[in-house]
């Protein structure tokens, strides 16, 4: 746009949104961790999931052993 092109765009109503504090989180913090929590897992039994399914391709055996940890998950969120 012109505006753009001539770099006059105000984005002062933008601060007076932040400083009024009108533009609000719809999340509470410990939902927020959570969210991160069951985000990381299913990341993990994913990785997991293509680990198995990569040895079941080159026909390894020992399958167990993989299949062990995919009923706990060590996760880490730090806020």
């Amino acid at each position: 746009t012109e505006a753009f092109i001539a770099n006059t765009i105000d984005t002062s109503w933008l601060d007076g949104l932040i400083k009024a504090k009108a533009v609000k989180v719809k999340y509470a913090s410990s939902d927020i961790v959570f969210f991160a929590a069951v985000f990381r897992s299913v990341q993990a039994a994913k990785a997991k999931d293509q680990e198995m399914l990569d040895a079941i391709q080159r026909r390894r055996l020992g399958l167990l052993g993989l299949a062990k940890g995919l009923d706990t998950f060590q996760v880490e969120v730090v806020f």
